[in-house]
């Protein structure tokens, strides 16, 4: 969205145009104190309010508008811009509702108040985390917290949150502000009533998880593995959305790990393929700097001789902030219990080290 504004530094009252994000925050002050039903606004006091409201209170609008025809003025607004459930609220009270709800930001779930570097920080790992917060902060404000694009938001953001507050790739401050979210989302049980029971759902099931690690023909949602994963190893493994099976390896069958090349065993992940190069295995198995810190790699065949049961997964996308790149991921991966991974020799069939024959089982990922 568009707005114009005089600059409010400078004081020379010269005009310059803003664009914005709807749930942007911007800082706003008022040249006459002004006053709606009981709630106001201080003569050259400055606010932070949200885009979205400063586009419903002044554009294309006069205050005498406000007072007659605000309803429609809002509506029209809030319908271009898409946000269907502020629109739903609007509809369903007065203009000076919405306004009222607007201000109560500062108070509930609006404490949380996302600086311009959150979500320039976050934006290449969790894009919408921060719009997401911000709109639902900004829909608890006015009163409307129903539907169901607030209640796949609500969960996003409770998932994201997590995912962010444990990632190693962003700042301490980032991570202390995703923490500020989630503890927001789980405490205000009364705003967020109807979507509680959903998010209680899904941590029962990352209890299960961390109880039972791995079950034979067991599904689980991804997310509730990245969720339980990010945790002890400060990433998130799996493809948002997909689906992990349980499944048992069987007695003869071959897996692949890229190792370094004087790596004395396996990680917790393997591949079903076998890759020609680097930049290829790279970018299918989302190996980010942090995964694998040299060039000097292979890729090593592993025979199963014990039985074991691992997750099968796609791999997510990882953003490798050394390169400032994103590997797409999507290549399938098995990870296997840390007891398979720190005894392999019992689980896997004894590779021969001999020059001759270790060829057999290495090839160089040049």
């Amino acid at each position: 969205m568009q707005l114009t504004a005089r600059r409010l530094i400078t004081g020379d009252n010269a005009t310059y145009e803003v664009t914005a994000r709807p749930y942007d925050y911007l800082l706003v002050s008022f040249e006459n104190d002004f006053q709606m039903e009981g709630t106001g606004f201080a003569k050259g006091e400055v606010y932070a309010l949200p885009a979205i409201y400063v586009y419903a209170l002044f554009h294309q609008s006069t205050m005498q508008k406000w007072k007659t025809s605000a309803e429609v003025g809002v509506m029209a607004g809030l319908s271009v811009l898409g946000a269907a459930e502020i629109a739903a609220a609007v509809e369903s009270g007065s203009a000076a509702g919405f306004v009222t709800g607007a201000i109560d930001l500062g108070l509930g779930i609006g404490d949380v108040v996302l600086s311009s570097a959150f979500p320039n920080e976050v934006a290449a790992i969790y894009p919408r985390l921060a719009e997401n917060w911000s709109r639902l902060a900004l829909c608890w404000g006015i009163g409307r917290l129903a539907g169901t694009g607030l209640k796949s938001a609500f969960k996003q953001t409770f998932i994201e949150s997590q995912l962010a507050r444990f990632d190693f790739r962003l700042s301490t401050q980032a991570k202390e502000t995703a923490s500020k979210i989630k503890q927001e989302l789980t405490r205000n049980v009364a705003q967020f009533a109807e979507f509680i029971d959903e998010t209680d759902a899904f941590e029962e099931q990352v209890r299960l998880l961390k109880l039972y690690p791995f079950v034979e023909g067991r599904t689980l949602d991804a997310d509730v593995l990245n969720y339980a994963y990010v945790e002890r190893n400060g990433l998130a493994p799996y493809l948002k959305n997909s689906q992990v099976v349980d499944q048992e390896a069987k007695i003869g069958g071959k897996i692949y790990c890229v190792e370094y090349r004087s790596q004395a065993g396996p990680g917790n992940f393997f591949t079903d393929k076998i890759f020609s190069n680097e930049a290829e295995a790279r970018e299918e198995l989302a190996l980010i700097w942090d995964f694998k810190k040299s060039h000097d790699l292979v890729i090593r065949e592993y025979t199963i001789k014990s039985p074991f049961i691992f997750h099968k997964g796609i791999i997510g996308p990882q953003f490798d902030p050394t390169i400032n790149k994103t590997y797409k991921g999507s290549g399938i991966q098995f990870e296997i219990p840390d007891e398979v991974k720190n005894n392999w020799p019992n689980y896997f069939v004894t590779q021969d080290l001999n020059p001759e024959k270790i060829r057999d089982f290495i090839i160089e990922l040049k």
